[in-house]
C-alpha cells in the first residue's frame, strides 16, 4: 500500500533532509519547490519570488503547486506533503491531495519534535538564511508558526503518528535541559545567600528573563539562547555563555553623599568601559543601587558577581555625582573605601573624545538637531567631568560641533 507522509514542523528542523535520507523517489508536494520551479529559469532568488517583492509571481507559483497536488495520486508513488502543516486546518488541506482515494493510502503524520528547543529553531532559520543569502524569515513569522502549533492526532484521519527528533534539535534539547538544571541549582543556592547591596548600570528589573550574556574565553556558545544564535560552538571570538543572573557590582560603602562600589577588572579597563558602553548610562544617570542575593560562584564578564534577579529589592536610581569606585578587595571594607576614586574622574580624556568623535548629527542620530540641544548636552558634560584635562576635551568638542552646526545652517540659509 502506498503511503502519504504529511510532514509537521516549523522551518529549520530539516524536514526536506529527512525525506532525502529516508524515502526513495516519492512524489513531493512542496510550496518551496513550486517557488523554485518558477524562479530558477528566471535566475531569481527565493525571496524575489516568495517574499514581499514577489506578488507578481504568486499566481504562477500557486498554479505549479496545484499541479503538484493533482499529480500526486496519478504518480503511483508514495506522496510527501513537505510544508509546515502546523495546524489541524493545514493538515486537512494536506490530506486532501488523496481525496477520493483515502482508503488506498496509509496516512502518516511525521512530527518533527521541536518542543523545548524553540530558540534552536530560530537559530537554524537564521543560520540557513545567512549561509544561503536567501529564504529569510523574520523571527516574528517563525514564532507565529510555533505559537499556532497543534499536535497531530489520529483523529484527524491519520493511521499513524511518527515522531522524529533531528540530531541538531536533540542536541539543543539536551543542552537546554542541562542548562535548566544548572540554573535551577544555582538559583536554589542563591536563595540561601545573604542579602547585600549592589550597584548596576541599568535598571536590574529590565534585564530580559533575568539572564545575562557573558563573554567568556573558556566557554562555548550554545544556540539555545536567542542572543547566542549567531555563534557556533567553539567559534572565537567572542565565545559566549548565558548565566542565570544579572551582573552587578558589590557596594563596599553606602552613606549619605558617598557610595563606594568594587570592580573586579582593574581601574584601567573599567575607565575604558566608562568611555564606551557605560557612557550612555552615565550621562542619563541610569545607575541603580539595590539589595539582592548573589548566586554562589557565578561571575560575569569582568569577574563581577551575578545576582538572582528574583531577589532584587528596593531598587533606587542614583546619580554619578557621589559615586566612587575601588578595585581593592583586602577584606577590610573601610580600607578599600578609603582608597576609592571618584567615578567621573576615571574617564580619561582620550576615551571621552573618542566616544564623541563624530559629527553632531550622527551622535544625536537625527538631522534636525538645534544649537540649543548641542549646548545643553555640552553643559551636562561639564557638570559631570570637571578635571582640567577633561574640560579641555569638552571645549574642543563644543568648538567642533558648533562650527559644524554653523556651517550646516549657513549653507541651508543661503
Amino acid at each position: 500500500m502506498p503511503k502519504l507522509y504529511v510532514l509537521v514542523g516549523p522551518p529549520g528542523v530539516r524536514k526536506s533532509t529527512w525525506v532525502r535520507q529516508n524515502l526513495v523517489d516519492p512524489h513531493v508536494v512542496s510550496y518551496d519547490r513550486a517557488v523554485d520551479i518558477v524562479r530558477e529559469p528566471l535566475g531569481l532568488r527565493y525571496d524575489d519570488v516568495a517574499g514581499a517583492r514577489g506578488a507578481q509571481f504568486r499566481k504562477e507559483v500557486e498554479a505549479v503547486h496545484r499541479e503538484m497536488q493533482k499529480g500526486a495520486v496519478e504518480s503511483g508513488k508514495d506522496i510527501v506533503v513537505d510544508m509546515t502543516n502546523m495546524t489541524v486546518a493545514s493538515r486537512r488541506r494536506a490530506l486532501s491531495v488523496i481525496r477520493g482515494h483515502e482508503d488506498e493510502y496509509e496516512k502518516i503524520a511525521v512530527f518533527f519534535d521541536f518542543l523545548g528547543a524553540e530558540a534552536g529553531v530560530h537559530a537554524a532559520v537564521k543560520k540557513r538564511a545567512e549561509e544561503e543569502g536567501d529564504k529569510t524569515l523574520s523571527p516574528e513569522i517563525v514564532q507565529g508558526m510555533m505559537d499556532r502549533f497543534v499536535m497531530p492526532t489520529e483523529a484527524e484521519g491519520f493511521d499513524k503518528i511518527v515522531v522524529v527528533t533531528p540530531e541538531h534539535i536533540r542536541e539543543l534539547k539536551i543542552r537546554q535541559l542541562l542548562s535548566t538544571i544548572v540554573r535551577e541549582t544555582l538559583l536554589r543556592e542563591a536563595r540561601q545567600a545573604p542579602v547585600a547591596a549592589y550597584l548596576r548600570f541599568g535598571d536590574p528589573r529590565k534585564v530580559a528573563g533575568g539572564v545575562s550574556v557573558i563573554h567568556d574565553p573558556y566557554a562555548y556558545a550554545y544556540a539555545e539562547e536567542p542572543a547566542l544564535a549567531a555563534f557556533e560552538p567553539g567559534e572565537t571570538p567572542p565565545r559566549l555563555r548565558s548565566e542565570a543572573g544579572i551582573s552587578a557590582y558589590p557596594v563596599v560603602l553606602e552613606e549619605p553623599g558617598r557610595i563606594v562600589f568594587r570592580i573586579g577588572n582593574g581601574m584601567r579597563t573599567f575607565s575604558h568601559q566608562l568611555g564606551d558602553f557605560l557612557m550612555d548610562r552615565l550621562m542619563e544617570d541610569d545607575i541603580w543601587i539595590f539589595k539582592a542575593r548573589r548566586i554562589p560562584g557565578a561571575m560575569g564578564t569582568d569577574d563581577e558577581p551575578l545576582i538572582d534577579a528574583d531577589t532584587v529589592r528596593r531598587p533606587q536610581q542614583i546619580t554619578a555625582d557621589n559615586l566612587y569606585v575601588t578595585a581593592l578587595d583586602t577584606g577590610d571594607p573601610s580600607r578599600d573605601a578609603s582608597r576609592a576614586e571618584k567615578l567621573t574622574d576615571l574617564l580619561v580624556p582620550w576615551d571621552l573624545m573618542a566616544y564623541h568623535d563624530m559629527g553632531y548629527n550622527e551622535f544625536f542620530k537625527r538631522k534636525d538637531v538645534s544649537r540649543e540641544e548641542i549646548e545643553a548636552y555640552i553643559a551636562r558634560l561639564r557638570v559631570k567631568f570637571t578635571r582640567p584635562e577633561q574640560v579641555r576635551k569638552i571645549n574642543e568638542l563644543e568648538e567642533s560641533w558648533l562650527a559644524e552646526w554653523n556651517e550646516d545652517h549657513s549653507v541651508n540659509h543661503h
